[in-house]
């Protein structure tokens, strides 16, 4: 199942950060970096989240969501310098997604909840930095572990409520894809960076049918500290 409402927001995310990254892969990649970037870091996320509708067990009912959400993400890693204006970065991420369940189409009853996610996944990211500009560009992959739960708290023509589950656990593999690009703040805090991107993160992607998968698209809005 593929929700109308979810596919634009996932393809402005997609559209805006492969257009970053374009911008910032233009100039010619140096030998030498501009300075030496590697190291520890740690760095916070802000994610405005769409959500795409869940079917529920038995695919008679779906769960539709009230989007944008919030999503909340902390990661920590360590930056390898593989070539004089590329780096590659190998991070642990941990990240909280809610969405609110607006309403149950097709099923019994009418009711609405919430869904919660944590995922802990570990990430594979290249980031390019053109010589002499203090902005650049990324891209990675991450798998891991998703924890999902799903309730139903206002229930509404509650008759047949005994066909829908009241709360629903799962726990999925997951696997995400983000690109963007990132800015360092050299004037003020040459350790900082700021960067904006987009990130299609999956529960049973690619192993499942479309109405079993679970979606979510964000735009990442986020800094990074480097040790």
């Amino acid at each position: 199942m593929i929700d109308t409402g979810f596919r634009y927001p996932a393809a402005l995310c997609a559209t805006a950060a492969m257009l970053l990254l374009a911008h910032a892969a233009t100039p010619v990649l140096a030998a030498e970096p501009r300075d030496d970037r590697s190291g520890w870091y740690a760095q916070a996320l802000l994610m405005p989240n769409w959500q795409q509708d869940d079917d529920l067990p038995g695919g008679d009912a779906e769960l539709v969501f009230d989007n944008p959400s919030l999503a909340l993400g902390i990661a920590a890693g360590y930056a390898y310098r593989v070539h004089g204006s590329a780096l590659l970065l190998t991070e642990v991420e941990y990240a909280y997604r809610k969405s609110d369940i607006s309403s149950v189409v097709g099923g019994p009853l009418d009711a609405s909840g919430r869904s919660r996610t944590h995922s802990l996944m570990v990430n594979g990211i290249l980031q390019l930095e053109p010589v002499g500009s203090k902005y650049g560009a990324y891209f990675g992959v991450g798998v891991g572990k998703a924890w999902t739960n799903q309730r139903l708290d206002e229930i509404r023509d509650s008759e047949d409520f005994a066909a829908l589950p009241e709360s629903l656990s799962t726990q999925e593999l997951a696997l995400q894809f983000m690109a963007g690009g990132y800015r360092y703040l050299d004037e003020f805090a040459p350790n900082v960076m700021i960067l904006v991107g987009a990130r299609l993160f999956g529960e049973r992607l690619f192993f499942s049918s479309d109405d079993e998968s679970r979606v979510h698209a964000s735009i990442d809005l986020g800094l990074r500290y480097r040790f």
